[in-house]
């Protein structure tokens, strides 16, 4: 009797932290590591807990997985001005493309967790750029002179300019991404196409907790010329630029108040629609919508910026 009480099997669970995990092709491998006093005998250690590291640990694995993020956007504006002979200029044109978001994960919030369970939000502060598409837009004047007729607007070509997201506007406005981070472990592989991505990424997954953006569309121009009778003129303006600085007077278009979608498609999107009147002889309209995704294409580089290709 008292041989076999010497060698009983005992079962104890205890608490474990952990402290690596490493993600392989056909499975992952977590270290943990735990404290306690065992007993002579046969023992049956189950390790309990899903206690994480420390806050550099998180810090450290947040970091390797940065998110690649891509902005799309169809941003039209359209003027209409009264002339003094009595006619109306109207213009119509739009602004789209897309481009790569790069950034880091703010410093101070970063350092600041000390509980995993409720303050792993930190922003993602980004910037980017790339040339945009700007397709000959509308532009006609109804204007009649008595000298010589009608005015024809001809030879009309767009001269795109290059969309900027600011990362930093004064002291208080940033370009950000405000991640919550969720500890979890999944034992399954990070993969695309059968190629292993990642070995740390899937112990977080991030959720996106709101977006704003402040954005440069540079200064894309029109070309043409206004015709009467056997006469011409050479013009250059700046129609779209001339219809966006009514609404954003400071310089950058600073975008806030985002629908999260959090999907595998679509992180966030942003929807405008508005008019404006200027004085008694202009008024604009502007429609747009901005839509925040992760970029899964191949990424085209150019001194201008990147791009996501589809």
């Amino acid at each position: 009797m008292l041989l076999q009480a010497a060698h009983a099997q005992s079962k104890k669970t205890m608490e474990s932290r952990i402290e690596k995990v490493t993600v392989f092709l056909d499975g992952a491998q977590t270290e943990r590591t735990a404290r306690a006093s065992l007993a002579a005998g046969k023992q049956e250690i189950i390790f309990g807990g899903s206690t994480f590291p420390d806050s550099q640990v998180l810090i450290d694995t947040i970091k390797e997985c940065t998110p690649r993020l891509e902005l799309d956007y169809a941003w039209r504006m359209t003027l209409k001005s009264l002339v003094l002979a009595g006619g109306v200029l109207e213009y119509d044109g739009k602004l789209e493309g897309n481009m790569v978001l790069t950034g880091n994960f703010t410093k101070e919030s970063l350092t600041s967790i000390t509980n995993p369970a409720t303050d792993l939000e930190t922003s993602f502060v980004v910037d980017g750029s790339f040339i945009e598409t700007y397709k000959t837009p509308k532009l006609t004047d109804s204007t009649v002179l008595p000298i010589c007729g009608q005015i024809v607007i001809r030879g009309l070509t767009a001269q795109a300019g290059t969309m900027k997201v600011v990362p930093n506007f004064g002291t208080n406005q940033h370009s950000e991404v405000k991640f919550t981070f969720e500890p979890h472990y999944d034992p399954a592989a990070l993969t695309q196409g059968g190629q292993q991505l990642c070995s740390f990424c899937p112990v977080f997954r991030k959720t996106p907790a709101s977006v704003q953006l402040m954005l440069d569309p540079g200064r894309p121009t029109e070309k043409y010329e206004t015709a009467c009778g056997s006469a011409a003129t050479p013009s250059t303006n700046a129609f779209w630029q001339t219809a966006w600085q009514g609404y954003y007077k400071a310089g950058v278009d600073y975008l806030s108040n985002w629908n999260i979608a959090s999907t595998p498609d679509l992180t966030a999107r942003k929807t405008i629609s508005r008019s404006r009147q200027v004085g008694p002889t202009i008024s604009t309209t502007e429609e747009a919508v901005f839509e925040l995704k992760a970029c899964t294409g191949l990424i085209e580089a150019s001194p201008l910026g990147q791009k996501c290709t589809k």
